[in-house]
């Protein structure tokens, strides 16, 4: 490249090996008044230590990341592009302003993401704010599913989520974002561009072309971009402001004229290139006014004195000569393009970030939940209660009192619920009739039992025997010489053989009374007690079924032995032993009582078991209840 004489142009490829090569080869020759450069921080870094030991002034006009911010090393280091690391105070003032005190982060890989990663920690570190969780150096073209995990922490620790990525990855987190549930309005995203925009950027984002692909997704990046505010360099409109002009006065001017070149968009660094060299033109001549060396420290001094309205906008330096930022934020509007609605800036008098301005004279910004700032919403940065409800204790008696009546009251249902149950399965037994015999079930003998007494004893056996069998009456006795014969109608009931006792009554009115009767004496079982089998309804086929004893009864054993001999006074013991067996099991049943004990009620079986007869039932036979026993 021909430069003017006193101009050394050096190709460094953005390597700091070359760059630093090339520039000891010219000092070798000559100490240079000036070094502008490299564009690459790579290679500016060793450029700028070697500016330093040899006290040259090195002026970059790209290069702001944050390993060229330590000053003490680069000494004699200016730069007219704001440092990356002072996008982090101008971020925090954003969220002073909107009372946001509780962060997560979310930065990728790359020596420029990290950079403001890093340095937006360690202010975070140092001031009032909690950074709840940081995801740092993700790979980039992550996976939407790793995206959408790293979402699922955030969502129960913050709800202000900065994304340092590279531009061409914040659609796919902004999705990711919206299939989490996360761009209601509730969480507020914040992305700032790193670089530089180039040519036709602000045309994008003043349009839909930030968010809209046609790729069948765009109705979810429109809801979730409402959810983002966007911040830039503030220069960056007033670059693509002076460009259109540019072009529209070239067209104006020369368009008519066939013989002039075709207009071409600068390059986007050109102008920070323009202002570097003013800079350091301006910074020179008030150095040689003041009669003082031009040299790499005065020239750093004298560079943080000087404000000046550029190409990039108003250009001022801080204390470590480097340029102070100015900020654009961007929100989207309701048809789906960015607009500016806040500009941050420091103050150049006392370089603190006290300037924020509006361009519509208030803040306005449309939220996810379509709500705006002018009524008065905005986005928590954390649950009124906290994430786990940590903000809200509650009360300890209502901790201790509602549970309590809860258990109580799950308890009273529980008991409720048992009793009813319990009678439930009651009526059903109840109801069930078990104790019910078909007609056709029974089996008759060909004809019916018949039983003699001895000794001319008379029949003891009458007709409300359970067990016992009928007497026969003088107009149907049998020639039985000195004989009492009586009858018993019996029959086979499955396995068992059953005394058929014949109810004197057309139709029985089952009400619930005589139910639990026949329910009692049903499930009333006990060696000395006659069992009972049931009840036949089968009109007009009555009947009650009881156990049979074929030995007849205790009246019918006490008859006979006047007649033929004496009692035993082990066998007498051992009936009266049965007998008060069989009232102590009914005095300590439901059937209290037995209402008619005779004798002639207490039969005996084949292994001359006593049993008591007699008792329950007496509404359905029709007959009247003998006194108690």
């Amino acid at each position: 490249m021909d430069c003017p004489d006193g101009v050394t142009w050096i190709d460094c490829a953005c390597s700091p090996k070359l760059s630093l090569g090339r520039l000891v080869e010219v000092i070798r020759v000559v100490i240079p008044d000036v070094i502008i450069g490299p564009p690459c921080t790579s290679a500016m870094i060793p450029v700028a230590d070697l500016g330093s030991f040899f006290n040259v002034p090195v002026f970059s006009w790209i290069s702001n990341e944050h390993t060229l911010d330590n000053k003490t090393r680069a000494s004699t280091l200016v730069r007219t592009l704001p440092p990356l690391s002072s996008l982090g105070n101008l971020l925090l003032s954003v969220c002073r302003n909107l009372d946001w005190h509780t962060i997560s982060i979310i930065s990728t890989l790359g020596g420029m993401t990290e950079g403001i990663a890093d340095y937006f920690k360690e202010i975070l570190d140092n001031s009032e704010f909690f950074l709840a969780r940081h995801f740092d150096r993700v790979n980039t073209s992550l996976t939407v599913e790793s995206i959408r995990r790293m979402y699922a922490f955030i969502k129960g620790e913050a709800r202000i989520v900065f994304l340092i990525v590279p531009m061409e990855e914040l659609r796919t987190y902004m999705l990711a974002a919206h299939d989490m549930d996360m761009t209601s309005g509730d969480f507020q995203f914040l992305f700032t561009r790193q670089m530089i925009a180039e040519d036709g950027f602000v045309k994008l984002l003043q349009g839909k072309g930030l968010w809209e692909r046609g790729d069948g997704r765009d109705s979810d990046a429109y809801q979730a971009y409402k959810n983002l505010l966007y911040f830039t360099f503030s220069f960056m409109l007033e670059y693509y402001d002076n460009t259109v002009d540019a072009y529209n006065a070239s067209v104006r001017v020369f368009g008519q004229h066939p013989n002039m070149p075709t207009f071409e968009m600068p390059d986007r660094y050109a102008r920070f290139l323009h202002d570097t060299f003013y800079l350091y033109c301006l910074a020179a001549n008030i150095t040689r006014q003041r009669n003082q060396t031009v040299d790499g420290a005065n020239i750093f001094k004298t560079s943080t004195e000087i404000g000046f309205n550029g190409m990039t906008g108003y250009v001022h330096l801080d204390n470590e000569a480097d340029r102070l930022p100015s900020y654009l934020v961007w929100d989207m509007d309701l048809d789906g393009s960015f607009r500016v609605i806040m500009q941050i800036a420091h103050n150049f008098y006392n370089n603190s970030i006290t300037n924020i301005t509006y361009p519509d004279g208030v803040l306005e910004i449309h939220w996810g939940n379509g709500m705006s700032y002018s009524e008065g919403y905005i986005p928590l940065d954390s649950p009124v209660c906290g994430f786990r409800n940590e903000k809200c204790p509650e009360n300890s008696t209502a901790k201790t009192v509602i549970p309590a009546v809860l258990v109580s009251v799950m308890l009273a249902v529980v008991i409720v619920f048992f009793i009813l149950f319990r009678w439930w399965k009651k009526e059903q037994k109840l109801y069930s009739k078990t104790w019910r015999v078909l007609w056709k079930d029974l089996k008759f003998e060909t004809r019916d039992q018949m039983i003699t007494g001895h000794n001319g004893s008379h029949s003891t056996v009458n007709s409300d025997d359970h067990g016992g069998c009928s007497s026969v009456n003088s107009s149907f006795r049998l020639n039985v010489p000195s004989h009492q014969a009586y009858y018993c109608k019996t029959a086979m009931y499955g396995n068992e053989r059953v005394v058929v006792r014949m109810i004197r009554k057309k139709n029985i009115r089952f009400d619930r009374k005589l139910l639990e009767e026949l329910h009692l004496l049903t499930h009333s079982k006990n060696p000395n007690l006659t069992q009972f089998f049931g009840v036949c309804t089968d009109p007009p086929n009555l009947c009650i079924l009881w156990e049979y004893c074929n030995k007849g009864s205790v009246q019918d054993v006490i008859h006979n032995s006047y007649n033929n001999y004496e009692l035993d006074s082990l066998f007498q013991f051992s009936i009266a032993l049965d007998i008060c067996t069989g009232l102590n099991y009914i005095h300590g049943s439901e059937l209290k009582v037995h209402g008619n004990l005779t004798s002639a009620n207490c039969l005996l079986d084949n292994r001359w078991t006593c049993k008591l007869s007699g008792f329950g039932v007496r509404r359905c036979s029709g007959e009247r209840s003998h006194p108690r026993a």
